[in-house]
């Protein structure tokens, strides 16, 4: 996870595909950073909320 190194946010990659006859899909790593970030932001959340 966080395989590009990001220090300020969540960042993901993709191979652009110019043809447009396949779907870009974002690096599975960079996938499950963005989930584990999104998690720590909920988790942060809640916690300020009381």
């Amino acid at each position: 996870v966080n395989r590009l190194g990001s220090s300020t946010g969540v960042m993901g990659q993709a191979v652009p595909d110019f043809t447009g006859t396949k779907t870009v899909e974002l690096d599975t790593g960079d996938r499950l950073s963005c989930e584990l970030y999104g998690q720590r932001i909920a988790t942060a959340t809640k916690r300020w909320q009381k």
